[in-house]
């Protein structure tokens, strides 16, 4: 799949409207945790897939859709490491970079066991 302008503007466009509106909403909702369940709306694997709706066949969105999964698994490996480490260490930064690294081997993790070659 080739990736152009207008492919990075739609994705852009969709996950910046996502971002801005779960700030919005953490900052101006009584219940904080509202915000945060917005932080984890789908931006980016809706934009994935209509752009490669667009584009390919139904057996490639699939491909999308299916890889959105293993990295969606490894959101909830992500932000649940992240609060245990919020929650020992108090250290945010740390916390942010510890996540980042569970999201990334439970997502690679995940996809090692659930895929199969073509």
């Amino acid at each position: 799949m080739k990736t152009g302008l207008k492919e990075l503007s739609v994705r852009f466009l969709i996950g910046g409207l996502a971002v801005t509106l779960s700030y919005v909403l953490a900052v101006g909702s009584p219940w904080r945790l509202l915000g945060g369940a917005f932080a984890a709306f789908p931006a980016v694997m809706i934009s994935a897939i209509i752009i490669t709706g667009l584009d390919e066949d139904s057996a490639q969105v699939g491909k999308v859709a299916r890889g959105a999964v293993f990295g969606m698994l490894g959101g909830l490996v992500c932000v649940c490491a992240t609060l245990l480490c919020l929650t020992s260490l108090s250290s945010w930064i740390l916390s942010i970079l510890f996540g980042l690294a569970s999201w990334f081997i439970a997502s690679l993790t995940i996809y090692k066991i659930f895929n199969k070659p073509d």
